[in-house]
């Protein structure tokens, strides 16, 4: 700070009241303090002062009109106003909301015994500066940790991406940057082709349909693709080049395919075709699985039998949804197939959307060489068949049908189909504890009975090691 040289000369008798104006004029707060910190009088000229009633200072503590964190500040300028009656500090005053105003005060001493005048400068400007830069640098620090990630991505897609590519710079053909792979289609894995012309890796005879391709993406937003032939193996690749800007500088995208690799991408996909349009022909069912037993894929004749409209609505849903009596029928079954590998033509019923059941025989695959394992079922809608597997299982039975007709006339027809009723039950009874490894329960379920008649039959019949004399 430079004073006046002069201050007599220049000022000449100041009056207390102009010099109240200067003060006042000149700062945005100004304070008459005793040697006690008690504010005796006060003047402002910013509206942040009355914004926050700073007329009712006086009388006051300054340590009562300042955060609490600012207190020391106080104590050590009414301290050491005696050794430096011109002294410095900032301090926050409390506003009642989320900031403080900050002010920053220059002190000085009316004689030796005399009060002491402390002359602000509010800071809240400076402050909102402070703090929009400090906003902006970590900002900036965000956008940059987002930059070196994005640039992190970007080498580990490029290089280790198995399709070849390259860039270079559009003004002199420069080859700035190339992936492993396309080094190895040149160089074989030798020192690599960064730096070196473009020109230099294609034979004489491609160069001028390459300068009328690299001439059309710089007129156009579209890539294209031309056949060259390789300088250093004279095998002819496909060539798609297309450009893009980084910062002032234009560059080609260059990227190669082996016209074997396309053409075995190329049968791929045919013969992907070929297999779908043939499921999706099939005049029987089909459907895949993935271990959780939920469809992949249904060909249109399950579609047609679940009562479904379009594949969407049955991709990712359970096929105990449709197949089987119950929930336990389907995962019996597919337990089955998965211990045995395949089945052929299990019997059961498959229920539409709109609860239609079908008797359908089901014959199903278990594949786990995959990457993933994966059921492949075959539906097919079968003719009901009770008479006949009834006429089975009463001829493979110890009640023959010979000796069935030899009751005809001896015994009340009542008791010949009760006979017969008894000895399909006995079979199917036994059938069901089979699919389910002898779990009571699940037989139950499967044969839509409870678990005590299940238990009843099972006496009657004397199977599972029980008999009528078993309470």
């Amino acid at each position: 700070m430079k004073p006046f040289k002069s201050v007599k000369r220049s000022l000449g008798d100041l009056d207390a009241k102009i010099a109240a104006r200067l003060i006042t004029a000149s700062s945005d707060v100004a304070m008459v303090i005793d040697t006690n910190g008690k504010i005796r009088d006060l003047a402002f000229s910013s509206e942040q002062f009355a914004n926050i009633d700073a007329t009712g200072w006086p009388g006051k503590q300054l340590a009562d009109v300042v955060t609490s964190e600012c207190v020391p500040k106080i104590e050590a300028m009414l301290d050491g106003i005696e050794d430096d009656p011109a002294r410095e500090f900032q301090v926050n005053h409390p506003t009642g909301g989320p900031q403080d105003l900050p002010v920053r005060y220059q002190t000085l001493r009316l004689g030796s015994e005399g009060p002491i005048i402390a002359v602000g400068r509010e800071l809240s400007f400076t402050s909102s500066l402070q703090q929009k830069l400090i906003s902006a640098q970590s900002q900036l620090d965000r956008d940059y940790a987002r930059q070196i990630q994005i640039e992190t991505r970007y080498q580990a897609l490029f290089r280790f991406s198995g399709e070849a590519t390259l860039i270079a710079n559009a003004h002199n053909k420069n080859i700035v940057e190339a992936n492993q792979a396309m080094v190895q289609v040149f160089a074989n894995g030798s020192s690599g082709i960064t730096g070196k012309k473009l020109d230099d890796l294609f034979a004489p005879q491609s160069l001028p349909e390459l300068d009328a391709l690299l001439a059309h993406v710089r007129n156009s937003p579209r890539s294209r693709s031309i056949s060259v032939r390789l300088a250093n193996k004279g095998s002819d690749y496909n060539l798609t080049a297309s450009v893009f800007r980084d910062q002032s500088e234009l560059y080609y995208l260059i990227r190669l395919e082996s016209f074997r690799s396309q053409s075995e991408g190329l049968e791929d996909q045919l013969q992907a075709l070929r297999l779908h349009s043939v499921l999706a022909e099939l005049p029987d069912g089909f459907v895949v699985l993935d271990q959780d037993l939920r469809l992949l894929l249904a060909n249109r004749a399950f579609l047609d039998l679940a009562q479904l409209a379009t594949e969407d609505q049955a991709k990712e849903q359970p096929i105990s949804r449709w197949l089987g009596r119950i929930d336990v029928d389907a995962e019996v079954l597919l337990t089955s197939i998965k211990n045995h590998g395949s089945l052929t033509r299990h019997t059961t019923i498959l229920r539409g959307e709109y609860d239609v059941a079908q008797d359908v025989e089901v014959t199903g695959v278990f594949i786990e060489s995959l990457d993933r394992p994966l059921y492949g079922l075959m539906i097919r809608r079968t003719v009901s068949e009770l008479a006949s597997a009834t006429g089975e299982v009463i001829a493979a039975g110890a009640e023959g049908v010979d000796k069935l007709k030899g009751l005809v006339g001896h015994t009340p027809l009542r008791d010949v189909v009760r006979q017969t009723t008894d000895i399909v039950e006995r079979m199917c009874i036994e059938a069901a504890l089979e699919l389910t490894g002898d779990n009571r329960a699940s037989a139950a379920e499967m044969l839509g009975v409870s678990r005590q008649s299940l238990y009843m039959k099972l006496r009657r019949h004397q199977l599972g090691g029980l008999s009528e004399d078993d309470s």
